[in-house]
């Protein structure tokens, strides 16, 4: 039976995201772990690999289309395996699907390339959000331990501080 590809849940409060671009088409064949589709959430924008390995049988949902998490997108198997006909009226909304979201690009991104050698510049992460909760962490860290040196210090000596 072959087996299906979902769109991944890639944080605590993801619902849905956007398939970008499909990196194989229909009929190619695919390894697990090999790059598969680049998908795009409201924080970041991924590459998503293949969990199984075959042949591409069928991508249910196209570029630029909107999915709920644990959604079938696709499905990996052996060349003239069948495919489950439950995912068959979803495939028609896939041609009309891009015209709609075409103004999306025009929006400024906030997003930054992560670049280096471990990464290959294949991930994708909000900049300002790791900036402000590494600032709300120090915060967090001088505020408490200010406030433990001040609780040890004898009442004689808090008398005379400015």
């Amino acid at each position: 039976m072959a087996s299906t590809v979902i769109m991944p849940k890639q944080g605590l409060q993801m619902t849905e995201g956007t398939i970008i671009k499909w990196l194989k088409k229909e009929g190619d064949v695919v390894k697990e772990g090999e790059p598969l589709f680049e998908m795009e959430t409201d924080k970041l924008t991924i590459t998503i690999d293949a969990s199984a390995s075959g042949t591409l049988l069928k991508i249910v949902r196209g570029e630029n289309e909107v999915v709920p998490i644990t959604e079938t997108i696709a499905y990996i198997g052996e060349p003239g395996e069948s495919i489950p006909d439950a995912e068959a009226p979803a495939a028609p909304a896939a041609a009309e699907a891009p015209a709609a979201p075409a103004p999306a690009p025009a929006a400024p991104s906030r997003k930054k390339r992560i670049t280096g050698p471990s990464h290959a510049g294949k991930t994708w992460f909000n900049a300002s959000a790791a900036m402000t909760a590494t600032a709300v962490a120090m915060a967090i860290f001088i505020h408490s331990s200010s406030m433990a040196r001040l609780c040890s210090l004898p009442p004689s000596r808090l008398r005379n501080r400015t």
